[in-house]
């Protein structure tokens, strides 16, 4: 928690020396913009249960070294390559569609918190943390049939499609498959 509710924080660059984060750094920064993080940064926290960026509602970029081994940044996600989980979903400017790639294997704590996502499209049978990812209503969800996705938004009685209902949502899933460079 070293920058919690710092509420004058907009920007931020880590050094390509900085090895280590402590869980929660950027909880409630309410102002935090962009985050840059540098080519040696292997942990932010234990990132399976770490809510990178939990109340930074406007954070808008976050890039990543390309020399760092850990993390990546695709469509306005940041993703824990090393652990193949996704971490953040950023830009919150306007309404998008999120497709969970295949390679993910779990969702960190708050990962989806302040997003606004029109499609959400994850074709993995068990997406482990999908419970404590903030995801707050989106317009439709895709996902495997009786799958912990698919339960756990029934449960919130938000309707689900199964994925590959429609050509647009088979070219979506076919995006799905591809994989990021490590």
């Amino acid at each position: 928690g070293a920058f919690m509710d710092c509420n004058s924080l907009t920007d931020i660059v880590f050094p390509d020396s900085l090895v280590s984060l402590g869980g929660s750094v950027f909880d409630c920064c309410s102002s935090l913009r962009s985050i840059h993080i540098g080519a040696n940064l292997i942990n932010i926290g234990y990132s399976k249960d770490t809510d990178f960026a939990f109340g930074a509602y406007n954070l808008e970029k976050i890039t990543v070294s390309p020399l760092n081994k850990c993390y990546r940044v695709e469509k306005d996600i940041l993703y824990n390559t090393y652990e193949n989980f996704l971490m953040k979903v950023f830009n919150n400017s306007a309404q998008k569609d999120v497709v969970v790639p295949k390679w993910v294997a779990g969702v960190s704590l708050y990962s989806f918190d302040s997003t606004r996502i029109r499609n959400l499209i994850i074709n993995q049978k068990d997406l482990p943390g999908i419970r404590a990812a903030q995801i707050e209503n989106p317009i439709k969800v895709f996902c495997v049939p009786g799958s912990n996705v698919d339960e756990y938004f029934k449960s919130r009685n938000i309707k689900t499609a199964p994925v590959g209902e429609n050509k647009l949502n088979k070219f979506l899933n076919e995006i799905s498959d591809g994989n990021i460079s490590k």
